[in-house]
């Protein structure tokens, strides 16, 4: 799998971090959870640093297209501007995974610190689709890179349709298995609640598919309703694991530095990294991104 499109905003990024507080005409941060208010601040975001017009209008191309993008060079201090740039493609959203806040922080625990979130573990994560256990899951995932300090913590990108692809071609015929609308999804640390019943891939046709997956979710959810599937359906779900986890799969590997932006489809690829050295020092931003014209997958 190929690197992302890279997109350099090194000849505008200063004048587009001086406009955010113009172009947010006084409002707080919280306001722009709005996404009327987001919208309105973008076009001002354009009338006021005209010359990088061009510039944006690429970041919703190539997301369209390729599913990712890597921007460089991104003032990631600036909290607006990072939910105005996702913006361009769909308005930023508040998730459950982040709380109420439309930026998140996500930094691993130091020695003696106990933290229970996976993203501030510094053991290796797994792929994964993020919020895969709620209703309804991001479309846009945008990842910041303030500080990577040390060894470790390269992120892991991996495109659905290589996995399918590669599936049907050794003759796997169980992938149809993944197209069950009734997965349940339960989060390990919110079995109080029901499961969100969807399926792993959706087919869109002409070899494109959508994927929700999240091996623990999922591990969870059989465990708590053991007679949701049948077991060739669950195996179809254990296959698809391991061509995840297989050495030989497709992906696309970077260690973010700072200053960059990571923006990827949420539902094209699935994400992980590898495991975080003791002593390095890596703190991301995380901002959901949603269409609001999403088609949504059939979940009950």
């Amino acid at each position: 799998m190929p690197h992302p499109p890279i997109l350099d905003l090194e000849n505008c990024a200063s004048a587009l971090a001086d406009a955010t507080d113009r172009a947010r005409a006084g409002r707080p941060l919280d306001d722009l959870a709005d996404s009327g208010i987001q919208l309105e601040a973008v076009h001002r975001l354009n009338q006021l640093v005209p010359g990088a017009t061009t510039t944006l209008n690429q970041i919703p191309t190539a997301l369209a297209q390729h599913g990712l993008l890597l921007l460089r060079n991104v003032p990631a201090a600036d909290d607006t501007l990072l939910i105005l740039l996702g913006a361009v493609a769909a308005p930023a959203t508040t998730c459950e995974a982040n709380g109420p806040r439309l930026v998140d922080h996500l930094s691993p625990a130091v020695s003696g610190e106990e933290r229970h979130r996976a993203q501030n573990q510094r053991s290796e994560m797994l792929l994964h689709t993020d919020a895969s256990a709620q209703q309804a899951p991001p479309d846009i995932v945008g990842l910041a890179c303030v500080a990577n300090e040390g060894n470790g913590g390269g992120s892991v990108l991996v495109a659905v349709d290589d996995i399918v692809k590669r599936m049907c071609q050794d003759g796997q015929k169980r992938t149809i298995g993944l197209l069950q609308n009734d997965f349940p999804y339960i989060h390990p640390q919110r079995t109080e609640r029901p499961a969100t019943l969807a399926p792993v891939l959706r087919d869109l046709g002409d070899g494109h598919f959508h994927v929700r997956y999240r091996k623990e979710n999922l591990e969870t959810g059989k465990a708590l309703c053991p007679d949701a599937l049948t077991e060739d359906t669950w195996a179809a779900a254990k296959l698809f694991a391991r061509y995840l986890e297989a050495d030989s799969r497709p992906q696309t590997t970077l260690r973010l530095q700072r200053g960059d932006y990571l923006l990827f489809d949420n539902r094209r690829y699935l994400h992980g990294r590898a495991a975080i050295d003791p002593a390095a020092y890596r703190l991301l931003k995380r901002t959901y991104f949603t269409h609001p014209t999403k088609v949504q997958e059939p979940v009950r």
